[in-house]
């Protein structure tokens, strides 16, 4: 029996109607949601001169985590759900994630600046001034990142996702009852396991810099993996998938993946400035040991390797951040 057909067979044991019940109350869950974040990061005032310019911090977190929930269900039901309907909620789904991702991006990279700011050794005061005249860019940065997106959560554009939602959902009952569609469904199921393997194997290779692709890519499938499994695992009333250590694996790449973008964005503000470069020169070094642990953790979680860190963060930036 494959992959496919043995989780199609999974999938059909605890009675059809079952299933597909509980897969059209997950995805309501997690249109609720979704409704709440978006609201919540409407509600966040514009940024302040105060060091709390960011209220509700999780607020952008938690909606795209929501995004990304909504996605996979669509995505993992595909073969049994409304295709226009789907379809439309997928195209505005997508476009919320990727607009808030620069948003999430500088949340993040303005508290690590922050957090850092009078921990310094030796040269404290520079490092400091450096660092908040950093957090003024990433603010102003983070202003217009925040204006751009605010549109593709009006309450209208929420409100069309919410009824795609709901409306692409209406015929997953009878539609579940055809074998042929539950083993297209088994099939994506299997699929994001598989690619997720794919991924996680190519992070293993030898002698990779942290801030390789290959762990961004095993960072993103890995993620991809779990959302699915948690989708398939709320409807069918268990999961066979690893959740937690996915989640654990998820984390470390996750905290890596910080580390370095961070790092690029530090080697962007300091190339404009010897004495910006000379201020921040430990804190990159700081960042690029970070990194190396964090990819060191995510190898060793998965009991892939014992060998100690070996510079492996580039010497150089690349100059470009990769979205959360």
């Amino acid at each position: 029996m494959t992959p496919a057909s043995r989780a199609s067979h999974d999938l059909g044991r605890s009675g059809d109607d079952a299933i597909a019940a509980r897969a059209a109350d997950d995805a309501r869950e997690l249109a609720g949601a979704f409704e709440h974040a978006a609201a919540r990061v409407r509600r966040q005032p514009a940024g302040r001169a105060d060091g709390a310019w960011v209220a509700d911090a999780e607020a952008v977190h938690d909606l795209r985590v929501a995004t990304r929930r909504l996605i996979a269900s669509l995505s993992l039901w595909r073969p049994v759900l409304k295709k226009p309907h789907r379809r439309a909620a997928l195209h505005a789904l997508r476009k919320i994630r990727r607009a808030f991702g620069p948003v999430r991006e500088l949340e993040v990279h303005a508290g690590q600046a922050r957090a850092r700011i009078g921990t310094s050794i030796g040269a404290a005061p520079a490092v400091d001034k450096t660092l908040a005249g950093l957090v003024r860019a990433l603010r102003r940065r983070h202003a217009h990142a925040r204006t751009e997106a605010l549109p593709t959560i009006s309450a209208r554009r929420v409100k069309d996702v919410l009824r795609d939602i709901a409306r692409t959902f209406e015929v997953i009952g009878p539609r579940w009852a055809s074998p042929r569609r539950r083993a297209r469904v088994a099939e994506r199921l299997s699929g994001a396991q598989v690619g997720a393997l794919d991924a996680f194997r190519a992070a293993r290779a030898p002698n990779l810099s942290a801030d390789d692709e290959a762990f961004h890519r095993a960072r993103i499938a890995i993620k991809k993996w779990r959302y699915v499994a948690e989708r398939e695992g709320q409807a069918h009333g268990a999961t066979k998938a690893p959740i937690e250590r996915l989640r654990e694996l998820q984390s470390a790449l996750g905290h890596a993946h910080d580390a370095i973008t961070f790092a690029e964005a530090i080697a962007r503000f300091a190339a404009r400035s010897k004495a910006r470069h000379a201020a921040l020169a430990a804190v990159l070094s700081e960042l690029h040991a970070e990194a190396n642990a964090h990819i060191e953790r995510f190898l060793g979680s998965a009991a892939l390797s014992s060998r100690k860190p070996s510079s492996r963060v580039a010497a150089s930036s690349r100059g470009s951040s990769r979205g959360t």
